[in-house]
């Protein structure tokens, strides 16, 4: 019991001794390559350039015929949580997951019964 006790005293000690152990630890150090006798930081060298963004704004804007738009990014494994996007008919609105562009057709908003009166009329 008293091997616990000193272990655990030693353990409890001042800040002193913790700060002192991570002084003495070893600091991440970034990798530098050489090429043609010029050095260049490696995480810059090997970065993955993607044209992700301009393929993007390849795929046209999508026109819908009401005031939100529902984006699921394709749906399935490849998709993204469903996000309902408020459009307007002045700019296209963007879903926040996957940069897709939405905008609402001019008059997009059909009636329901677009020959309401006829058959109300028809009815009298």
């Amino acid at each position: 019991m008293a091997a616990v006790a000193r272990r655990f005293a030693a353990l409890s000690r001042s800040g002193a001794a913790a700060a002192a152990a991570r002084s003495a630890a070893p600091v991440a150090v970034r990798f530098v390559q050489t090429v043609s006798n010029r050095p260049i930081d490696a995480s810059v060298a090997n970065r993955q350039r993607s044209n992700a963004l301009k393929m993007v704004q390849e795929v046209p804007v999508i026109e819908v015929e009401h005031d939100f738009a529902l984006c699921d990014g394709g749906g399935g494994a490849t998709g993204h949580p469903a996000e309902w996007v408020a459009v307007t008919d002045k700019a296209p609105e963007t879903c926040p997951y996957c940069s897709l562009r939405y905008i609402k057709k001019a008059h997009g908003v059909k009636p329901a019964f677009p020959d309401w009166q006829a058959n109300w009329q028809d009815q009298q």
